[in-house]
């Protein structure tokens, strides 16, 4: 879970390394404060349900991407969640997230998936959505 940056009043989180389900449930603990989650990636088969009573928390959107974008978003719904994009890519995905997110917001990339339908490694799909944070506080 890296801190990457604050911009206009939204701290951006660089958690790529979530490849699984669990993995992004406990990045999600880790926040009181609103948070838009950034998730997708390959779609491997399995169930995404066990998001759904953290996503009630304190989730108010979701853009998800990738093979699993829709998938995502049918976990989102049942979460609750108030905002629910899905998009191709993850750069279209951050842009969003910005775009609706506020002041105090957390924008956390927490994939709960592989990267490997956009990407090589959980490292480059990680070091991509620090360069789209960064191309942001220009």
């Amino acid at each position: 879970l890296q801190f990457v940056d604050t911009i206009n009043g939204r701290t951006f989180y660089n958690n790529s390394k979530a490849t699984n389900v669990p993995a992004t449930i406990t990045a999600l603990k880790a926040f009181h404060d609103p948070v838009l989650l950034i998730a997708g990636g390959l779609d491997r088969g399995l169930s995404f349900d066990d998001l759904v009573p953290y996503l009630k928390e304190n989730v108010n959107g979701v853009i998800s991407y990738g093979e699993t974008a829709e998938k995502i978003a049918m976990v989102a719904k049942k979460g609750e969640v108030e905002f629910i994009k899905t998009t191709e890519t993850l750069d279209e995905a951050v842009q969003i997230a910005y775009e609706v997110s506020q002041r105090g917001d957390v924008i956390l990339l927490s994939p709960a998936c592989t990267s490997w339908d956009q990407f090589k490694t959980f490292e480059e799909r990680g070091e991509r959505f620090v360069s789209l944070v960064k191309k942001l506080a220009m």
